[in-house]
């Protein structure tokens, strides 16, 4: 029986995953067979960056050459081509990391993106829509440190997260171990381990794509506690801006260096750069955000008193041994942070990343004027971290896993956030209200 070029392509697309994530693949995807287009990972890696009520953006791991075509439809009625926004592509790799962005659209319908190949035969087709931001309650997952080298967790874990249905997810660094597997340290090596990390998530396979933002960390600028004396951060940029999107839209934009600002949902998110403009370790009142990106922050929050979430790819609050912290590595810059957060009329909430375990901490009143928290989300599959991980906190988790968060600004701010394992199991929940 002959094997048609979309059915090879296909195989094609399964057979990669298999490669990367291992044996554990089969098993996995035939518990989970409904995550997946055709009961089988899709064929390449496709995220769904930016997106706000009536534009979407996708940014799609192609083969070269990428001479294939994306198209959007609804009820069978296909819409304008998507517009190209960003295109990289990687010789060395047979690769190209393309980003378009589709707009005209509405929320609260599914639509379907479909990827035909240069002879117009189906290639991929997965389903998304858009979000809704005006509403006052949604949902959104916050993960970090996804090392796709825990093979079966790199499907797992996924699959877990999207059992919860969250409306967009948002990953603070560490979403590429780019300095890992990769022993020359160079711009080839950092490369690659950005596709090997595309194509070995199953979270770029499914069939239902989610809105998905990112921020760094150290790995995924390709050096263990990097700054901006790395000497490839422009191609680490360049790198992480491909394949997370730039395209700005309604609702986000870009901020400084890759931090971006998100608005939705009644509330706004601040994902900072904690590595482009941070001074290298034991600097005389070093800074890990840089006093411009600061004042960008501020100048942000301080337009209305909606809700501002503040994320970073590491811990604010610290004071403990082997941990790093802005407070006890940037400890001037800290006390900056949290006197000006005392003075803007919105309340502020920290959320992070980067220390392999998940908590949720109180901030007491004597910080900013009343009582906030920190929650943590790390890592959903990565090294598992040894060591005291609760002291100070409210609630705290080692195991691989993620965090989501229903949130409700309609009259308080009124948050509820859980800690899933793999599974779906919850390791944890708080329900809390943050008001100045």
């Amino acid at each position: 029986m002959g094997v048609s070029r979309r059915d090879a392509l296909k195989l094609a697309g399964a057979a990669a995953v298999g490669g990367l994530i291992g044996s554990d693949a089969a098993a996995a995807v035939g518990r989970n067979a409904a995550l997946y287009p055709g009961g089988v990972p899709g064929s390449w890696p496709i995220v769904q960056g930016a997106t706000d009520r009536t534009s979407a953006t996708f940014i799609v791991l192609a083969p070269l050459p990428a001479s294939h075509a994306l198209e959007v439809a609804a009820g069978g009625i296909v819409l304008p081509s998507p517009l190209l926004a960003n295109r990289l592509d990687l010789p060395a790799l047979d690769a190209s990391v393309v980003e378009v962005r589709a707009t005209g659209l509405a929320p609260g319908r599914d639509y379907t993106l479909t990827v035909r190949g240069d002879d117009g035969a189906v290639v991929d087709r997965r389903l998304f829509r858009t979000l809704d931001t005006g509403r006052p309650r949604g949902r959104f997952a916050v993960a970090s440190c996804m090392d796709e080298g825990y093979r079966r967790k790199a499907i797992t874990m996924w699959e877990a997260l999207a059992h919860e249905v969250p409306d967009f997810v948002i990953l603070l660094g560490d979403a590429c171990y780019a300095d890992r597997r990769n022993p020359a340290r160079d711009e080839a090596g950092m490369a690659r381990r950005y596709v090997d990390t595309r194509r070995g998530l199953a979270w770029f396979r499914m069939e239902r794509l989610v809105p998905t933002l990112a921020v760094w960390d150290d790995h995924d600028l390709g050096g263990d506690n990097g700054d901006r004396t790395f000497v490839h951060l422009p191609f680490a940029r360049r790198l992480f801006d491909a394949f997370w999107g730039t395209a700005p839209n309604a609702a986000w934009r870009r901020g400084l260096g890759v931090g971006s600002r998100f608005e939705g949902f009644g509330q706004r998110f601040y994902l900072m750069d904690d590595r482009s403009f941070r001074d290298p370790t034991g600097t005389a009142g070093g800074r890990q955000w840089g006093a411009d990106q600061m004042d960008w922050l501020f100048e942000e929050i301080g337009r209305d008193t909606r809700p501002a979430w503040v994320m970073n790819g590491g811990q604010y609050f610290g004071s403990q041994a082997l941990r790093e912290s802005m407070e006890d590595d940037q400890p001037a810059e800290m006390a900056d942070l949290l006197a000006r957060l005392s003075r803007v009329a919105a309340p502020a909430a920290f959320v992070s990343g980067d220390v392999h375990f998940s908590a949720i901490a109180a901030i007491g009143p004597e910080r900013l004027g009343y009582p906030t928290f920190e929650f943590t989300s790390s890592s959903i599959h990565s090294t598992v971290n040894p060591g005291p991980i609760g002291r100070g906190k409210l609630v705290a988790e080692r195991r691989h896993n993620f965090m989501t968060f229903d949130v409700d600004a309609t009259a308080a701010w009124d948050i509820r956030a859980r800690c899933i394992l793999e599974g779906g199991v919850e390791s944890f929940a708080r329900r809390v209200s943050i008001a100045r």
